[in-house]
C-alpha cells in the first residue's frame, strides 16, 4: 500500500471514530440505563418497565414513565409509577 494511502486511511479513521462515538453515545447511554434499571430491579425482586429514555449528548438523562411492580404477592405489595425522572450524571 502506498504511503499516501496509509496517511489518508489514518486520518480518515482519526476523524470517523470520534464522530461515530459522539453520534452513537445517546443510543448507548439510553440502552445502558434501561439495562441497568432492569437488572437492578430484578435483583431486588421487582419488575421494571420503562416507556422512554432520552439521553442527549452531554445533557441530563430523562426517563419517561418508569413502572416498578413487586414480583411476589406477599404481605407488602409495591406498585409505583414515576412519570418523569431526570438524572444528571456529572
Amino acid at each position: 500500500m502506498p504511503f499516501k494511502n496509509r496517511i489518508f486511511l489514518t486520518i480518515l479513521v482519526i476523524v470517523i471514530v470520534p464522530l461515530a462515538a459522539v453520534l452513537l453515545a445517546p443510543i448507548a447511554v439510553s440502552n445502558g440505563v434501561r439495562l441497568w434499571v432492569w437488572w437492578f430491579a430484578r435483583q431486588e425482586g421487582f419488575v421494571a418497565t420503562i416507556d422512554r429514555v432520552d439521553a442527549p449528548f452531554l445533557r441530563p438523562i430523562v426517563i419517561r414513565q418508569i413502572h416498578l411492580k413487586s414480583v411476589h404477592d406477599g404481605a407488602v405489595r409495591v406498585d409505583v409509577t414515576v412519570l418523569c425522572l431526570t438524572c444528571d450524571l456529572f
